[in-house]
């Protein structure tokens, strides 16, 4: 493949996307749901959850591109959890962070 052809199909980034906005959270019982809206050209998201605000110790949760909700059972606690989308130059900053109390 000659090189001018190779260059038409590979698009480099320009910037990291955007953080997510309107992190948003239900929980019924122990069931957790999470939603999101993000606009860009992302490849994944990645779901981060930690026990005290902004850290990533509960959990790291790579998602898909057209991942804009996440839902699961969680033990009880308290969880701090926050969104960033991904892409081919890495990411920004996370969204909002929300807190989650489980029963």
């Amino acid at each position: 493949m000659t090189a001018w052809l190779r260059s038409s199909f590979i698009r480099p980034c320009t910037t990291a996307p955007a953080a997510e906005s309107a992190l948003t959270s239900t929980v019924s019982g122990r069931f957790v749901s999470l939603g999101w809206a993000a606009s860009g050209t992302i490849t994944s998201f990645v779901l981060e959850a930690g026990y005290t605000p902004g850290a990533s110790t509960a959990a790291v949760i790579v998602l898909d591109q057209a991942a804009r909700a996440f839902s699961s059972n969680a033990p009880p606690g308290t969880y701090y959890v926050r969104v960033r989308a991904v892409n081919a130059c890495g990411s920004r900053g996370g969204s909002n962070e929300v807190a989650i109390i489980v029963p």
